[in-house]
């Protein structure tokens, strides 16, 4: 019934697409398959309850793979990235508008807190998740965040408010017990007593919305996102799911923590869910920078210093009368000689 083409104008459908479609997974639940370094959680196919083909939401599978650089994310559905653009739906006594013309993707969530419950780790702002819709209604831009605190926006998108409810429509239609992705769609795990079906859940801070969009949180990274062609190249199992679309995204792997996690996706009205369980490694760390050894700079060849033999004693320089006076003298020294032995001769 519908299509990827924007804008479908405001229709009454005889049931509501999102009152009446169910949650998730008609199998047993079950761990993630790891096959080739990607983690799988399975979803049933065909159980959605809208007018058409009962396929419009359907999630058929998701997978994560840790390449020790980023972490890679698959998701197997009928509906594309982009949603469903409608402004209005109608369930044959009521309609709901739709609060920006869209019923997409809500963010992924992931969970390493160990904590029993979902709502726990909601309220103590201890998630992180990923917004890789561009047109849903998250309150943060795209990218990566932590400290995350959920909302949900089922109401702004004519959907159910949590599994309990969306339970009794599935139970009562098809007869039939859902799971979501690797966990039962009352697995303690998504709050409340299993023994409530009509509503009773409470899921972060006494409310009963599952919170699907995140409502604010410390934005880590970027995100780059994938078309299928991007996924098959880096392993995704191809025949693995029957769904007509598949995307993704990506990001750096050392925007998570390590261990063991539980991620959700939900829709934005709830009409289909999907949750794994999966580790991380933790990651290797840095090769190490073998550095060069140092070669010494190369030293001018020395030359060794001159001895010169010890000179003599310097002796005191004395003032030399000029020849000129000696001969002066001599001349008359002698004439007095001369004189002295005139007189004798004379005596």
């Amino acid at each position: 019934m519908f299509s990827n083409r924007p804008k479908i104008q405001p229709i009454r459908l005889i049931k509501s697409l999102c009152f009446l479609l169910p949650l998730s997974l008609i199998l047993t639940a079950n761990k993630a398959t790891l096959a080739a370094d990607w983690m799988y959680a399975r979803d049933a196919a065909g159980d959605a309850l809208d007018t058409s083909d009962g396929s419009a939401f359907d999630i058929f599978g998701i997978g994560i793979k840790d390449d020790g650089n980023d972490v890679w994310i698959g998701i197997n559905a009928n509906m594309s990235r982009d949603g469903y653009n409608m402004s209005r739906v109608c369930n044959g006594k009521q309609c709901y508008n739709i609060s920006n013309g869209n019923i997409g993707w809500g963010d992924l969530f992931f969970d390493f807190s160990g904590n029993s419950q979902f709502g726990t780790s909601n309220d103590n702002r201890q998630l992180f998740g990923i917004r890789f819709a561009p047109g849903n209604d998250s309150k943060v831009g795209l990218g990566v965040y932590k400290n995350v605190f959920g909302v949900g926006v089922e109401t702004q998108n004519a959907g159910y408010r949590n599994f309990g409810r969306y339970y009794n429509t599935l139970s009562a239609k098809q007869k039939r017990t859902a799971n979501v992705g690797d966990l039962a769609w009352n697995d303690t795990y998504w709050g409340g007593d299993p023994r409530y079906t009509g509503g009773r859940y409470t899921y972060s801070l006494n409310t009963e919305s599952v919170p699907n969009v995140i409502g604010s949180g410390d934005r880590l990274g970027d995100v780059t996102l994938l078309d299928s062609n991007s996924l098959y190249s880096a392993g995704f199992g191809q025949g693995l799911f029957q769904g007509s679309q598949l995307f993704g995204f990506k990001f750096s792997r050392s925007l998570l923590p390590s261990g063991n996690f539980i991620a959700s996706l939900f829709e934005e009205c709830l009409n289909d869910s999907i949750a794994l369980r999966g580790h991380l490694d933790t990651p290797p760390p840095p090769p190490k920078i073998i550095q060069p050894p140092v070669t010494p700079p190369v030293q001018p060849p020395v030359t060794p210093p001159v001895i010169l033999p010890p000179q003599p004693p310097t002796l005191p320089i004395r003032d030399v009368p000029e020849p000129s006076g000696v001969i002066g003298l001599l001349i008359f020294a002698l004439l007095g000689k001369k004189h002295t032995l005139q007189v004798k001769r004379d005596l």
